[in-house]
């Protein structure tokens, strides 16, 4: 059928036509339908243009946009997802260390130019520095301990959430918040924020995936720029420089999920975790009280299959949008579940990943924690002191929990692994462009309006003195200056990117 306007043309160049005697009627009807003929073969033309054109963009963007970067290595991603990949690889390959490997999976070969990391491993060149969103939580009494381990944890290229509880006292939040607010760094970079509604959150209760996910969101509304999302308590502390972390992290595919998981679960714990079933009162009360246990109990979900591991994190910004935007149901679904189930954080991020096809095998199963443990373990991990400082050396861990808010081996980590790190000053970077004895800049001069009291062991919330720390001058923020810190990291990622070990771990 033709347009109108394709009809008013026709009408109007058949009016327009020179007519004779005799069978004028019959030639200038003929000559109408040619017109019409050739107005239909020109519109139809267009037709034919726009659809091999249209059918060239599907072509292209699906050669493009198709299967994953981990989907193309793995041609036996079909069926069970929680079947680890057994395929073969050339010997070419097989050679590869862990970073060249995991980098490959994400880098085209057309990408030009080469680096060597650290530790000598061959691999294709750095890409954008990575950011990292990191979450810190909190309850009462901790509000002194997130300050110091923001401080530890801070570089202007991150992103950084605090949260403290309900439980904490208004005053202690309002401390947190303040300091946040006033301290000169933070206020002139911006990438520091603290949530004011603090959630209720009851230990072991599904009330801690949602404050989890409640940081995510945050995040993500923000629509900054960031590639992990890591989640530390007031009992962690890291054991590398930020400049250690990121420079090794720059070469580590951005789609990757660190966390330690596993589906093989023991029968205690089925029985206590699974197949019992809590009620989180913080859920629906506005005061904190410990879990209901319900006496009913119920059956192993047969709809997926359930996983555990440490409900310490560092999950890609691409599995983070798939559970809080949800495209897939199953976030939503093992959320209603695991709102019954205890110590549900150490469940619920493992049990969707490991039934999502598309992110089961980004999974690299580990916390990057050093924790130590009773033997057999207990409910809580041992309280970390000087006697773990060898092996926290040399498990090559960024971070480690837990510690105690008058630990001093928190001390000798500020003294030793992050660069002489002073009390109330940030980690001396790449980024700090001042002068290490004049300081300059950033000076706050009213540390009544700054910070809070110090406590008598961590000593960071008083941050008036600026005037000698040389990060009070911002410089280039992606500057780095990594160090031994990174060379053990980057051991850390060669282990758990080797090909048998990284692919035999995945959600087994």
């Amino acid at each position: 059928m033709m347009c109108d306007r394709c009809r008013v043309d026709v009408a109007g160049l058949s009016e327009n036509l020179p007519t004779t005697k005799g069978d004028e009627g019959e030639e200038r009807l003929v000559v109408k339908k040619q017109i019409k003929m050739e107005v239909n073969l020109r519109w139809l033309k267009y037709v034919v243009a726009f659809s091999i054109v249209s059918i060239g963009l599907f072509v292209a963007s699906t050669v493009h946009f198709g299967p994953g970067p981990f989907e193309i290595l793995n041609p036996n991603n079909v069926g069970s997802v929680n079947r680890p990949w057994t395929g073969t690889r050339s010997s070419s390959s097989s050679s590869l260390s862990g970073i060249s490997l995991a980098s490959r999976l994400v880098f085209s070969s057309s990408d030009a130019g080469s680096d060597t990391g650290v530790g000598g491993v061959d691999g294709p060149p750095l890409a954008e520095l990575p950011r990292i969103a990191y979450f810190l939580t909190g309850s009462i009494g901790d509000g002194n301990r997130m300050k110091r381990l923001l401080l530890a944890l801070y570089h202007p290229h991150n992103q950084y959430l605090l949260h403290m509880d309900r439980a904490s006292p208004a005053s202690e939040r309002l401390d947190l918040a303040r300091y946040v607010a006033f301290h000169p760094i933070f206020l002139t970079v911006g990438n520091v924020r603290f949530i004011v509604k603090s959630n209720l959150v009851t230990y072991r209760g599904p009330t801690m995936i949602a404050t989890t996910l409640h940081g995510m969101s945050v995040f993500l509304r923000k629509k900054s720029k960031w590639d992990w999302f890591v989640n530390l308590s007031a009992s962690d502390y890291p054991l590398i420089t930020q400049d250690d972390f990121l420079h090794v992290l720059s070469s580590v595919p951005r789609g990757l999920n660190f966390l330690e998981h596993s589906g093989e679960i023991a029968d205690w714990k089925m029985e206590q975790r699974v197949h019992s079933m809590v009620v989180d009162p913080a859920i629906y009360r506005s005061s904190k009280s410990d879990l209901i246990f319900v006496k009913e109990t119920r059956a192993t979900p047969n709809a997926f299959r359930i996983f555990q591991g440490s409900a310490w994190m560092m999950l890609s910004r691409d599995f983070c949008e798939h559970l809080i935007y949800g495209w897939d149901n199953l976030p939503r679904l093992a959320l209603m579940y695991f709102a019954n189930v205890v110590t549900s954080p150490e469940a619920y991020f493992h049990t969707v990943i490991c039934n999502s096809r598309q992110h089961f095998n980004t999974t690299v199963n580990t916390d990057l924690h050093f924790v130590a443990w009773d033997n057999p373990p207990k409910q809580h991990p041992l309280s970390l002191n000087s006697s773990f400082y060898k092996g926290m050396i040399n498990s090559s861990a960024p971070f480690a929990r837990k510690f105690e808010e008058n630990e001093t081996l928190l001390d000798t980590i500020d003294a030793e692994l992050l660069r002489g790190r002073r009390r109330a000053h940030v980690v001396v970077g790449g980024w700090c462009a001042g002068n290490e004895t004049e300081g300059g800049g950033l000076v706050a001069t009213a540390s009544a309006e700054v910070g809070a009291s110090s406590s008598a062991s961590g000593g960071e919330a008083r941050a008036g003195n600026f005037h000698a720390d040389p990060c009070s001058v911002i410089g280039d923020p992606v500057a780095l200056r990594p160090g031994e810190g990174a060379k053990r990291f980057d051991k850390l990622i060669q282990r758990v990117l080797e090909p048998t070990y990284f692919r035999g771990r995945q959600c087994v």
